[in-house]
């Protein structure tokens, strides 16, 4: 499982993944708790960036990401 903080993050992955897989990115639309599992079997999991500008704003929130975070460990526990 990969745990992909902020766009920059997820889009930086689906690039590395594209050297091996021919991914068509309008498959992965990035979002917050979103999840996708790519070619190779691992998950790939989004999550807005905890940057003071996603917090400040109401973006991000403190649950949001502990909901998420307990998702993930439910995932890895599987």
């Amino acid at each position: 499982l990969i745990f992909a903080r902020g766009k920059i993050g997820f889009d930086g992955c689906l690039k590395h993944f594209r050297q091996n897989y021919d991914l068509k990115l309008k498959d992965y639309i990035f979002g917050h708790d979103k999840q996708y599992a790519l070619p190779n079997g691992i998950i790939l999991w989004a999550c807005y960036h905890p940057s003071p500008r996603n917090v400040n704003t109401g973006r991000m929130k403190v649950e949001m990401m502990t909901v998420l975070l307990k998702k993930i460990k439910r995932k890895l526990k599987q």
